[in-house]
């Protein structure tokens, strides 16, 4: 039985009926009960002050970040990302940074909707940031910026920027800041920073979607392309226009999708292509996260360059999806015949997996499993080598032990 199912239908009657339980979980839900044996459930409950107490030792062999961890998750599993990124933010309040990584780093384990991670990410700095912000390159120099894709830089800038509103960011301060990045962020680089500046530049131009790009094209070459895809993705998901009330959220579906797709038709150059790269989100959300539709909506863009960017972004965008199905790792590449172009792809796909969490390593060894067996070496290679850089030699011989053979040394000593 699931454990963190049975975590929650124990949790579930210590506050209401055993009929309210059956109503509430699915028929799945129901069957693991009957399974496991009423009887069984039962002898773990008391009544003790007119209230079910679970006993045994599963709880009290609980760490106190896994106990937290589980009641954020009995919480939030149901209702999804922005109740995890809210119970972080109250969480991250209270708590030292290293504390609110490890409960972040137990939720994980448990709910794959939270290994994407980035909005929980963004709550976690924007806190630790706001507890002095004077101090925000102390706060760059701990997060781990090369985990969730970027939420943690995202959070420092944005709380930097909330408190001082008068803060410039242009085309001056926006190198300047990302060499900070550069210099002092644990894997974080320009590129990232480039794109929270595009973020924080549609909110800096009251939402105008043309000043913000005007900015972008004013920076250094090296930097235009991640500061337009940050404005246009700004547009979307639109936290930072309606925390500062420039506007609401908006529904992703066909016709607000074609409303963005319209947007990206109005521009050319990098402007262009950097927004053709962002609407790979709405098209991941509304194609299901099925990488032939995926495509499909994809390559209406005119330029093939533009077709290609926003198809590897989506693929990226989709395969840290609680909504993918792992099975559809087999199609995901498909579209690349040229080897390179396809390389580029699992290669996107396994950055993506493995700088969000360390949980995606199985998606990583479901795609080294599923694609063309010259490609597999290679994909198995870039597993251990993100599994050195995240856990240290001696654990990535752990993960890599169900590597088939004759992967299992590649995926162990990646670099040698």
């Amino acid at each position: 039985m699931n454990r963190s199912i049975y975590y929650r239908i124990i949790n579930d009657m210590t506050k209401n009926t055993f009929l309210h339980v059956l109503k509430k979980y699915s028929l799945l839900g129901f069957l693991s009960i009957s399974a496991l044996g009423l009887g069984s459930i039962v002898s773990l409950l008391t009544l003790r002050s007119g209230m079910f107490e679970v006993l045994g030792s599963m709880d009290e062999n609980l760490t106190m970040p896994q106990k937290i961890a589980r009641e954020i998750l009995d919480k939030c599993e149901v209702i999804g990302e922005r109740c995890y990124s809210n119970e972080f933010a109250k969480l991250a309040k209270v708590e030292d940074l290293d504390t609110s990584l490890t409960i972040l780093d137990e939720v994980n384990k448990i709910d794959p909707q939270t290994r994407g991670c980035h909005l929980i990410a963004h709550s976690i700095s924007t806190e630790e940031t706001l507890k002095g912000v004077d101090k925000w390159q102390e706060v760059l120099e701990k997060v781990p910026a090369d985990r969730c894709t970027g939420g943690f830089l995202h959070g420092i800038f944005e709380a930097r920027q909330s408190k001082d509103p008068t803060i410039e960011i242009n085309e001056q301060t926006i190198p300047e800041l990302c060499e900070i990045v550069q210099e002092k962020a644990q894997g974080g680089n320009d590129q990232e920073c480039s794109h929270i500046m595009g973020h924080l530049l549609v909110v800096v131009k009251d939402g105008d979607l043309g000043e913000a790009a005007a900015v972008c094209d004013r920076l250094p070459q090296n930097l235009q392309y991640e500061c337009h895809s940050g404005v246009f993705m700004e547009n979307e998901t639109r936290d930072g226009i309606v925390q500062h009330g420039l506007g609401t959220y908006i529904p992703w579906n066909k016709e607000t999708t074609q409303e963005q797709q319209d947007i990206c038709e109005s521009y050319d150059g990098i402007a262009a292509k950097g927004c053709w790269r962002e609407i790979s989100h709405m098209f991941t959300f509304i194609a299901k996260d099925y990488p032939p539709e995926m495509f499909r909506l994809c390559a209406q863009a005119e330029d093939v360059e533009n077709v290609t960017d926003c198809y590897l972004h989506g693929v990226g965008v989709t395969v840290v999806s609680s909504n993918f199905d792992v099975k559809n790792m087999e199609v995901l590449c498909a579209p690349f015949s040229r080897y390179d172009m396809f390389a580029k792809c699992v290669d996107m796909a396994i950055g993506s997996m493995m700088t969000s969490s360390i949980e995606f390593a199985s998606g990583v060894k479901a795609l080294c499993s599923q694609i063309p067996n010259n490609f597999k070496e290679g994909c198995y290679e870039r597993l251990g080598q993100h599994l050195v850089r995240l856990t240290g030699a001696q654990k990535t011989e752990e993960y890599c032990k169900d590597v088939p053979y004759p992967y299992q040394s590649t995926c162990e000593n990646p670099y040698l």
